[in-house]
């Protein structure tokens, strides 16, 4: 039930006593023809063409229990969507749905507290500007607002757990195409299934908006346009909008402009297209079968050589320092035994000391490493015994060659969830020239330093051994497996362990 005397939500879009010095001129006129077809009010022709020029169907006969909205930059989705949290937590009378004491929801969601609480310093905006919506503003809190309606408002980060226990009468997700995955086997996913049950009670009452610019092609978002777009489902609305589509005022020179400098970017941003340029590095099925379940580190073994891969930091970004130990169990497998993370902010001497100490307690005296810091780092380790040797592969370069070894299930993984969410996000791009980059998304608080060392630590382990390395592995091998060769010595060939004979060894 909505609040007796409350215009209906296009109504008080409009209506300058409430929203509609936020809303003023005809430039909103397409998100208002989305909102009608919506929530079931009536549309003139010209907005029933438009509304089916943004989702490829007929408006639906009654109120849809989710909207998902890809839509272009700077089209106003953050002052609509913060406006609809607004306006469904005023008007909401639990008229019995609710139990003495129950508060449902308003929950604002996004990849980290900071995108949820842009929505939130929205709606903070309207409470305080518009005088009947200040009026039933009961409290303040550090996470949103108590109403008098007996609704919160709540900000939270995409994690399904947190919206278990709780009514929700409105979940918004914002910038869903951007959610990361590094702690959960899938946020958007599981946060959209958990979300479910959360809303059953309050039936028609209770929506579900999901609202982002398009990216890549995967993820919730992308899987629900591709169900739902120009489909005709009574529950479920889909729209797909340019930026001139929503926001008439952006000029066309700024659009040409973006598509000349980056057309797939600027297609996605400005066009709401889906990205062709980029593709998942492997998959969540892929990285699984190779994770060795309930094991979080293997103790180090006799007579095992270890090698460690590291992805130093400064420890005043958001990037971790970390470290990686495995070793070689033959040519075709590879084991990662540890994973050391130093989350920010620390200091770097002090987060050297103690990745050292995990190395040195495997054997390790030399390490690899990128060459961040360069020799700074290589100081602080040499300090306490440890030799780092700096490598010339890039990111991409690592990341493109422990694929195969992940891929064909050769690597064996310990059960780490960071560094799964981590390897599952990272994308590859191709570049104009055909040059492929291999990374973490930029956007949405996606990190992959986890990732990296395990990656690195692999393509390591997979490398043949040269000079006295390689002399120490073939003698540590020859003595611990002599089945391996014949008793001339003369199947030892330069791809398995790094060197050459140019004659038999008697």
């Amino acid at each position: 039930m909505k609040r007796a005397g409350f215009p209906d939500i296009v109504t008080a879009m409009s209506d300058p006593r409430l929203f509609g010095a936020m809303f003023a001129g005809a430039s909103w006129d397409g998100w208002r023809a989305v909102l009608r077809g919506a929530f079931a009010l009536p549309m003139s022709p010209s907005e029933v063409e438009f509304f089916r020029s943004v989702t490829g169907r007929e408006p639906p006969a009654g109120r849809v229990k989710e909207l998902d909205i890809i839509s272009a930059r700077r089209t106003g989705k953050d002052s609509v969507a913060s406006f609809l949290g607004a306006y469904m937590a005023t008007t909401f009378r639990p008229n019995g749905k609710v139990r003495p004491g129950e508060r449902p929801i308003v929950m604002l969601l996004g990849a980290d507290r900071s995108q949820a609480r842009s929505l939130l310093n929205y709606v903070k905006g309207y409470f305080a500007e518009i005088p009947p919506l200040a009026a039933i503003v009961a409290r303040e809190t550090l996470d949103g607002l108590e109403l008098t309606s007996g609704v919160d408002i709540v900000v939270a980060t995409a994690d399904f757990k947190l919206v278990r226990g709780r009514t929700v009468l409105l979940a918004i997700f914002n910038e869903t195409a951007f959610w990361p995955s590094e702690n959960s086997a899938s946020p958007d996913v599981e946060v959209h299934r958990a979300i479910q049950p959360a809303m059953a009670t309050l039936g028609d009452e209770a929506m579900l908006v999901m609202i982002s610019s398009a990216y890549k092609r995967d993820g919730l978002l992308y899987q629900r346009w591709k169900r739902f777009y120009g489909t005709d489902d009574p529950n479920v609305l889909v729209v797909r909008a340019t930026a001139p589509q929503l926001n008439p005022l952006i000029s066309e020179a700024t659009i040409n402009a973006a598509l000349a400098d980056d057309p797939e970017a600027a297609k996605a941003e400005w066009l709401s297209e889906w990205r062709d340029d980029l593709a998942s590095y492997i998959t969540r099925q892929e990285i699984g079968a190779c994770v060795d379940k309930g094991i979080t580190q293997r103790p180090r073994q006799a007579g095992v050589q270890y090698q460690s891969w590291i992805d130093a930091s400064s420890g005043a970004g958001k990037d971790s320092m970390c470290a990686c130990v495995g070793h070689r169990v033959d040519d075709s497998t590879f084991v990662i035994d540890s994973i050391v993370e130093i989350t920010p902010p620390f200091s770097p001497p002090d987060a050297c000391s103690y990745i050292s100490s995990a190395l040195l307690s495997y054997g390790i005296t030399r390490t690899m490493g990128d060459r961040w810091g360069l020799n700074f780092v290589a100081a602080e380790f040499q300090r306490h015994g440890i030799t780092l040797e700096y490598s010339d592969k890039n990111r991409s370069d690592i990341y493109r060659e422990s694929l195969p070894l992940l891929t064909s299930k050769r690597a064996r993984l310990i059960d780490s969830e960071r560094m799964i969410g981590q390897f599952v996000n990272l994308e590859r791009r191709c570049l104009s020239g055909g040059r492929e980059v291999i990374d973490h998304p930029q956007r949405g608080g996606h990190h992959d330093d986890v990732a990296l060392v395990v990656a690195g630590c692999l393509v390591a382990l997979a490398t043949p051994l040269s000079g006295a390395a390689g002399w120490i592995e073939f003698y540590r091998r020859l003595t611990e497996e002599p089945n391996r060769f014949n008793t001339d010595y003369d199947d030892i060939q330069a791809p398995k362990y790094g060197w050459s004979f140019d004659q038999e060894i008697r």
